[in-house]
């Protein structure tokens, strides 16, 4: 069975082959970028608090 063909790196103005998403060169910068975005989140989800305190109980979700 023949393997898929390659396609090119999806960081912008690049122009590398690669069988995933991103390619070799660019692929730990995307990995950094990934866990900096998700430490932003948990940061921001802790102090959004829960739903319940934003008001989503089980008594708003029967009124909609």
């Amino acid at each position: 069975m023949p393997s898929k063909p390659l396609k090119p790196c999806n960081k912008i103005g690049c122009s590398n082959l690669t069988k995933g998403r991103y390619c070799d060169e660019h692929k730990q910068q995307e990995l950094q970028k990934g866990t900096v975005n998700r430490d932003k989140t948990r940061q921001y989800d802790k102090q959004r608090g829960s739903a319940a305190s934003r008001g989503w109980g089980w008594l708003s979700v029967l009124k909609h």
